[in-house]
C-alpha cells in the first residue's frame, strides 16, 4: 500500500493541490464574509491597540500551531491527514 500523507512529510500531488484549493476558498470565504458583514452593519474599520492585536494574534497563532501537532502526531490517519 503506498502511503502518501503528512506522516513522511509529503502529500499526494493531487492531494496538496487540492488541499491548498479548499483552504483559499474557505479563507477568502471568511474575508468576504466579514466585509460583508462591516458594509451591511455599517460599522468602521479602526486601528486598535497595538499591543492588544499582536497579543491576539500571538495567542491565535499558537492555538493553531497545537491543532496542527495534535492533527499531524496524535489524530488517528484519515484522509488528508493521513
Amino acid at each position: 500500500m503506498r502511503s502518501s500523507g503528512l506522516a513522511n512529510s509529503q502529500l499526494g500531488g493531487s492531494g496538496a493541490r487540492r488541499l491548498l484549493v479548499v483552504t483559499s476558498g474557505a479563507e477568502g470565504l471568511i474575508g468576504a464574509g466579514a466585509l460583508l458583514w462591516i458594509r451591511l452593519r455599517g460599522l468602521g474599520v479602526e486601528v486598535g491597540a497595538l499591543v492588544a492585536g499582536f497579543s491576539a494574534g500571538l495567542v491565535a497563532a499558537c492555538l493553531l500551531i497545537l491543532a496542527n501537532y495534535f492533527l499531524i502526531n496524535a489524530a488517528p490517519p484519515v484522509e488528508p491527514v493521513q
